[in-house]
């Protein structure tokens, strides 16, 4: 054995939220997966505006896509922003 088995010796990687559960983190594959997962929904946001602004969309499908972009806290918040400006 190499390392004496001792508290001091252990590292922990993951860490407990409030509930006790473990909070892993992410791995470099999983950054870059989450990274581009958001990249395609901000094209999608600015697709969407860019469809509704020249009558490429139906107003319900683009209802419907606006709500889904809401519920993604960082796109919709994006999404938001960026429709006051025009």
């Amino acid at each position: 054995m190499r390392y004496k088995l001792t508290f001091n010796n252990i590292q922990i990687f993951e860490k407990l939220n409030e509930e006790g559960r473990f909070i892993q983190t992410p791995e470099p594959s999983e950054y870059e997966e989450v990274e581009s997962e958001l990249k395609s929904l901000y094209i999608m946001a600015d697709w969407l505006l860019w469809a509704s602004n020249n009558n490429k969309i139906n107003n319900k499908i683009h209802v419907a896509m606006a709500d889904y972009l809401c519920t993604i806290p960082v796109i919709g918040t994006y999404f938001i922003n960026i429709c006051k400006v025009i």
